[in-house]
């Protein structure tokens, strides 16, 4: 292979490589929804778990967000916006869906766990197995 083959093989190369990067670019992120906290834990007197959650999402277009709660609840923020928070009270787990403004298609889901704070049911040893007294 002499100089101007190689040459031309590398440049070739690297035409390859920008096409694939814009090739990339023109693709939207898959629709996504997260939540912070995803665990809520509660007390064991108290049923209801009382919390202020974060919601962040990315998504291609308008959107609004539904929470499958004993009343269901819906917001639709104003496009442009990636993140809402909210307060809450559930006594159960419940679940986030991020739905297209347009068609009301579900893109993506997160669920909030609440669980409650239990004692643990084991004992613990103050002395080692291996202890000899």
């Amino acid at each position: 292979m002499n100089v101007t083959m190689a040459s031309r093989f590398y440049i070739l190369l690297i035409l390859l490589l920008l096409l694939q990067d814009e090739a990339r670019g023109d693709i939207a992120p898959e629709p996504s929804l997260s939540l912070r906290p995803s665990l809520c834990l509660t007390e064991k007197d108290a049923n209801d778990c009382d919390i202020r959650l974060e919601l962040q999402w990315t998504a291609p277009g308008p959107i609004c967000i539904e929470a499958k709660l004993e009343t269901p609840a819906l917001w639709c923020p104003e496009e442009g916006l990636t993140e809402l928070t909210i307060n809450i009270s559930a006594d159960r787990d419940v679940e986030f869906v991020l739905l297209d403004k347009s068609d009301s298609q579900p893109l993506a889901e997160a669920r909030l766990q609440v669980k409650p704070v239990t004692e643990s049911s084991f004992r613990r040893r103050f002395r080692n197995p291996w202890s000899l007294f």
